[in-house]
């Protein structure tokens, strides 16, 4: 049990919420945030969160108002979706290596209109030295539809592994452990346990 608490606490970092991390040997904070763009498309009026260039710009401003260093993201389309957020001359934009997943379901509320690609990566300030580790495939349980984890190591000071992820999603408190999606998620668990006991013995 302490090691799934441990696991989930790496994983609420960068799923929900913002934080500013120490870096000792310079004595800069790494300012990280995660950011779930619900559903955002490439394309003006697509996805199950339609949206027009006036929303992309309240986006971008909200992007800088962030003032973070690294953002996770989750649920955005493509890269070139996010770097219509994350303006290119500002921000690196990693995403999931993933193939498009399959068309989805309706969106909730929006007959005819079905959810996209969904993907998660990273917007990582430029000038923030960061490198790329490979994908944590493994999450997908090796069902094409669900989410990849996307694993950097931010150097700003001493070198930091993060890890954006989105896991399986409806299995909510409150709902019933026969819930489909509720064995799913658990199946993504263990893998993630690894993924952060590595990191441990990695130091």
């Amino acid at each position: 049990m302490q090691r799934l608490f441990a696991a989930l606490a790496a994983t609420a970092l960068l799923s929900g919420c913002a934080g500013v991390l120490p870096v000792p040997s310079d004595g800069a904070p790494l300012k990280v945030a995660s950011w779930n763009l619900e559903h955002l498309a490439e394309l003006d009026g697509q996805g199950c969160r339609p949206r027009v260039e006036a929303d992309y710009v309240v986006l971008r401003r909200h992007a800088d108002a962030l003032g973070a260093d690294v953002i996770a993201l989750q649920e955005v389309e493509s890269q070139a979706a996010a770097e219509r957020v994350f303006e290119p001359a500002k921000y690196d934009v990693v995403m999931s290596t993933r193939p498009a997943s399959e068309r989805g379901p309706e969106c909730r509320g929006l007959p005819g209109r079905h959810i996209q690609n969904q993907t998660v990566g990273f917007a990582i300030r430029k000038g923030v030295a960061w490198s790329r580790n490979g994908d944590l495939s493994a999450l997908a349980l090796g069902n094409p539809n669900l989410r990849w984890g996307v694993d950097v190591t931010v150097t700003k000071g001493r070198p930091l592994r993060l890890l954006a992820v989105h896991l399986k999603s409806g299995c909510n408190s409150g709902r019933a452990s026969t819930d489909p999606d509720c064995p799913v998620l658990f199946d993504q668990l263990p893998v993630l346990e690894t993924w952060v006991d590595d990191r441990a013995r990695a130091g």
